[in-house]
């Protein structure tokens, strides 16, 4: 049974009205990991306004997780343990803010879309819809289903696209798994950036050189992708519950699960 459930955590328990889905214990932290991906918003350099360089420099520095997550804390998002992404895995420092931000190319409008019927997406979307409104900038919001999403129905009328990617315990390999799972990438990169996810990829079947998945994250930081944050994800349950432990994607195993009868 699950009384209460957070995005980030489960919160099992055999009680209806737990004291923890109030106010987490000191404890929590030991049952936290931190996920192995991150949040990031994907310019559209092929049909978007980004297909322009003063666009695409501007957007990359207006948009990064220095710049919004300060946004999604003041409207009360500590729940969701979010903190700044500088790349596509923890540890990762790819995206860096210039000294300067770079000049608004103009006041304009421009899309967005995430995944429907996902909590987090629509708050960091109002996030930006607020950020770019002080620059005069109009922001419309999309909430696609994943066949729109991923296939690239829409391409043509989205400037940015917010999603998630969690590698899991694929660790590193994972990136190459999630570019060449969808379509929404030959939408959205430039020739140039379809070339390099070529290169990168055939290296490393061919050679499996361990450096090649965060060459390519790099690439794809440089032109393209916005690192936004980094989530902690587990469980925290009550003490009559044992053996509750998170496996890499947050959930756990049901079945290893059992109740601590009372003394």
């Amino acid at each position: 049974m699950f009384d209460e459930a957070a995005m980030c955590y489960l919160t099992p328990s055999t009680d209806r009205m737990p004291d923890y889905a109030v106010k987490p214990p000191a404890a929590l932290s030991q049952k936290l990991e931190m996920d192995q991906g991150a949040g990031y918003l994907m310019l559209n350099c092929r049909d978007g306004l980004a297909k322009s360089a003063r666009w695409r420099a501007y957007l990359h520095a207006k948009l990064s997780s220095l710049q919004l997550l300060p946004r999604l804390a003041a409207n009360g998002m500590g729940e969701y343990r979010l903190f700044n992404a500088y790349g596509l895995m923890p540890g990762w420092i790819h995206h860096t803010q210039p000294v300067s931000m770079p000049e608004l190319p103009g006041p304009t409008r421009l899309s967005v879309a995430y995944l429907a019927d996902h909590p987090l997406y629509p708050l960091i979307a109002t996030a930006i819809e607020a950020h770019l409104a002080e620059e005069g900038i109009q922001v419309e919001t999309m909430a696609l289903s994943p066949d729109a999403y991923f296939g690239g129905k829409y391409s043509r009328k989205i400037d940015i696209w917010l999603g998630a990617i969690s590698f899991g315990i694929r660790g590193e390999e994972g990136l190459f798994n999630w570019l060449g799972n969808h379509d929404l990438f030959l939408h959205a990169f430039t020739d140039e950036l379809l070339n390099k996810v070529t290169y990168y990829t055939t290296r490393w079947r061919e050679q499996a050189k361990p450096d090649c998945a965060e060459a390519l994250a790099r690439e794809l930081v440089a032109q393209q992708v916005v690192p936004l944050f980094h989530i902690w994800t587990g469980v925290v349950a009550t003490p009559d519950l044992q053996d509750v432990a998170s496996n890499a994607v947050g959930w756990f195993d049901f079945q290893s699960v059992w109740y601590k009868p009372s003394e």
